[in-house]
């Protein structure tokens, strides 16, 4: 073990002094000293933290465009007057927070960072916190039949989430590929939104025209494996209900098993429309 230095020392002190200064104690003082021991390059560390009267909040200003959920806010966070400045703490309700309102359907609200302005006479703090893209957004899903909702649903708002407005096209054209990567080549997607007094309503409706279905596989340039085989792998992953990954993979990885890296799976897709769409 290495003799602790002076500016490691220091590094300790300015290390306690911050977490302290975040936890309120504006005035703590952190000192350090040292100790020789019988044993060679060991010594102890000692750490002195003279801790003085906590700040507590003077005041919360909460900017926020919707009214009624400033009280709501600052509830959650804990906000009160008179409680002790934590903003350790603060930051972690604010991560709840924002999970909480994203949950209830704001999907684009973001908190910035809180601020804090110290009375050193009164020691007191008051925090300005500025949470923005609170709106609510309620999602409809129409003509749904065949997937899962909750699969629907998830895709969805993972895409919503990713954007700093709402984008129409952008989630037509991605809730198709979706639809598509699961067979479903040739579904519509309509997107709109309606504007209500409190909330943005997010319209998706949808219409399924039946999975394409595999009728059957055929394997050209195929010297390793017997088409068995390779018809076997890419069953058991077409038999599930919605596999997470293409059946095409599966079967590189297969031959990969087996050692042949170069291999290289090329497939085609034929399908052909359904003459009684209308009726289904």
């Amino acid at each position: 073990m290495s003799v602790f230095s002076k500016a490691q020392e220091t590094n300790y002190i300015e290390k306690i002094s911050q977490y302290l200064y975040t936890r309120g104690f504006r005035k703590a003082v952190v000192k350090t000293y040292t100790e020789k021991t019988d044993r060679t390059n060991v010594i102890y560390l000692f750490v002195i933290i003279e801790e003085n009267e906590r700040a507590l909040i003077g005041s919360a200003d909460i900017a926020v465009s919707d009214v009624r959920l400033r009280s709501h806010v600052i509830n959650m966070l804990g906000l009160k007057e008179g409680e002790p400045l934590d903003l350790i703490e603060i930051k972690r309700k604010m991560e709840r927070l924002i999970k909480h309102l994203k949950k209830n359907g704001r999907i684009f609200v973001s908190a910035s960072e809180p601020v804090v302005r110290y009375d050193s006479q009164k020691n007191t703090g008051d925090i300005s916190i500025k949470i923005e893209h609170e709106r609510p957004v309620k999602v409809l899903i129409k003509g749904n039949k065949t997937m899962p909702l909750k699969m629907i649903k998830e895709r969805l708002l993972n895409l919503i989430d990713s954007q700093e407005k709402l984008d129409i096209d952008f989630i037509r054209y991605e809730m198709t590929e979706f639809y598509r990567s699961f067979g479903y080549y040739f579904v519509e997607v309509g997107v709109r939104i309606k504007r209500k007094m409190n909330y943005d309503h997010l319209i998706i409706e949808i219409e399924e025209k039946n999975p394409v279905i595999v009728k059957g596989f055929e394997f050209e340039g195929n010297k390793s494996f017997n088409s068995s085989i390779l018809s076997e792998v890419i069953q058991t992953y077409m038999d599930e209900l919605f596999p997470q990954e293409s059946a095409f993979e599966q079967v590189k990885y297969q031959e990969i098993e087996y050692g042949l890296l170069m291999s290289d799976v090329n497939y085609r897709l034929g399908y052909q429309r359904r003459k009684s769409v209308e009726k289904d």
